[in-house]
């Protein structure tokens, strides 16, 4: 039998993540909408107060998001299953993050159920992830030193990750190039053994993109609680709250706000 260590598994971080999310993307799909309709006009200094309330709480989610990326990325039995989950999530996801967040309240109306104004978070892990696989190709953990093949080793790497980010930026997807820099930054912790700055690290990218996201360093004990310890999964099923959240909220909206 395993023994059950003190603190936070993967599985409870899972669920902070998961909260935090729903809790952010009801700010962004109804809450944002509701702020410019005439209806509302009285009430929309309070919903925009209650609005950055909910998209700061939010704010936690994607770094736990991808603390757990890496964590699976390093201890996974199969990468390439895990990227093609990755993949086909992100594909499943697209229509439903369309409707709650950009074709949203006109779908009923035209018919437009999908654009590409911008793509979902599960793109930015795919790629992220991808480039992982890369760099673990290009610069593997037992390599050491400092000599010319080396540096021309990280080189590559740093190539790789610039590549991954600019792929992301040019398919917009959600924390674009920020996403995929932050995966980098806490890869780059692990493979130094300084995960305890986790954290901080990935939140560097992901600030420049949005101050807001500093709020995020409330994550920062909540990973030094990790006890490396999977606990009790149900993966598919927040594999399939992501999509399926995203499609009640893309409905809501769409019906409520006609």
């Amino acid at each position: 039998m395993t023994e059950t260590k003190r603190g936070l598994s993967a599985a409870a971080l899972k669920r902070i993540a998961l909260v935090t999310m729903l809790i952010d993307h009801i700010g962004a799909a109804l809450l944002e909408t509701m702020i410019f309709l005439p209806q509302f006009y009285e009430v929309r200094f309070t919903l925009y107060t209650i609005d950055r309330v909910l998209r700061t709480i939010g704010r936690a989610a994607f770094p736990l998001y991808i603390f757990l990326l890496v964590e699976g990325f390093m201890h996974t039995r199969s990468r390439a299953r895990y990227l093609t989950r990755l993949s086909l999530f992100a594909l499943i996801s697209e229509i439903p993050f369309d409707l709650a967040f950009n074709a949203g309240r006109s779908f009923l109306a035209t018919g437009t159920v999908c654009e590409i104004s911008s793509q979902n978070v599960f793109w930015t892990l795919a790629i992220g992830f991808a480039c992982l696989c890369l760099i673990e190709k290009i610069l593997p953990p037992a390599a050491a030193g400092k000599d010319a093949a080396t540096v021309l080793r990280l080189a590559g790497c740093l190539a790789v990750l610039a590549a991954g980010a600019v792929l992301a930026q040019l398919l917009r997807t959600d924390y674009s190039w920020g996403g995929v820099a932050a995966i980098g930054a806490a890869y780059l912790m692990k493979r130094i053994r300084q995960e305890r700055f986790e954290i901080p690290a990935m939140l560097v990218p992901l600030v420049i993109l949005s101050s807001l996201e500093i709020a995020a360093l409330v994550d920062w004990p909540l990973t030094t609680c990790y006890n490396g310890q999977k606990g009790r999964q149900k993966r598919w099923l927040y594999y399939l709250f992501y999509p399926g959240h995203l499609l009640l909220l893309g409905l809501v909206k769409g019906l409520w706000f006609r």
